[in-house]
Formats: structure tokens, C-alpha cells, sequence
């Protein structure tokens, strides 16, 4: 059997707010219950995933409030942390105040690698080119 080139665990929506008391209408638990129960998770797998990629709706309303809450909670995940936009999300924002970013790309895609393995990540929130079929 091959060695295993990487490990990633992809998640997203978990649409934190700065209120602790929001929730969807019938949800069990508020975002914030949610986003700690999966970095508690997401520590406690059997292996040390190389990163986890988290596309989207990170946080309800793009405020830098419920980014602040979403940084303190999701930077306790013990891999590194990689973010793509989501409809809820600001990109600039999420650039900014989730990962420290001083220059904003727009759109936001970007590639990294890891163990020789190229992930490109590309922001779908924008505006569909005219070979799309629009």
C-alpha cells in the first residue's frame, strides 16, 4: 500500500456569530456550541491531519465582530488552517481578520503545497466569465 501523500479534513458553514445566543430556527445548538464540539473533534482524530480547509460561511453576518468570534474559537485547531469565502462571508474581511493578511487578493484564490502535492484554491464568489454559458 503507498504511503499516504496527505491528510486534509474539509468543513464549512459554520456561520458564527458574535452573539452567543443565535441560532437557526430549530438548530440543537448555537454555531458557536457547533464550532467548539468540531475543533475539539477535529483535535482528537487518531491522526494529525496536514491542514484543514475550511470553505465558507465561517461566520453568519460578515462583521468584524463574528470574525473575532470565529478567530478565538477556530484558531484552537491544532493544523494549519486554510479559508476560502463563502456567501456569508466578506472576503476582505476574512483575509484580513481571520488570517492577518495585509495585502487583499480579489478575487481570493491562492495555491499552496504540501508534501509536494499543489492545492489551488479558488474564490467562487464572483462573477461567472462569458464562456460560462451564461
Amino acid at each position: 500500500m503507498p504511503d499516504t501523500l496527505l491528510s486534509f479534513v474539509h468543513v464549512s458553514d459554520t456561520h458564527i456569530s458574535h452573539d452567543p445566543h443565535y441560532n437557526h430556527d430549530g438548530a440543537m445548538h448555537t454555531p458557536m456550541v457547533g464550532a467548539r464540539s468540531l475543533v475539539h473533534q477535529l483535535n482528537s482524530l487518531p491522526f494529525k491531519p496536514d491542514f484543514v480547509l475550511h470553505t465558507g460561511d465561517v461566520v453568519y453576518d460578515p462583521d468584524e465582530e463574528a470574525y473575532a468570534a470565529a478567530r478565538e474559537i477556530l484558531r484552537e485547531i491544532e493544523a494549519p488552517v486554510y479559508y476560502l469565502p463563502g456567501n456569508h462571508d466578506d472576503p476582505a474581511m476574512l483575509q484580513r481578520l481571520m488570517l492577518g493578511a495585509e495585502t487583499i487578493l480579489a478575487p481570493f484564490d491562492y495555491e499552496f503545497e504540501v508534501n509536494g502535492v499543489q492545492i489551488l484554491c479558488m474564490d467562487s464568489n464572483r462573477e461567472a466569465p462569458p464562456w460560462c454559458g451564461r
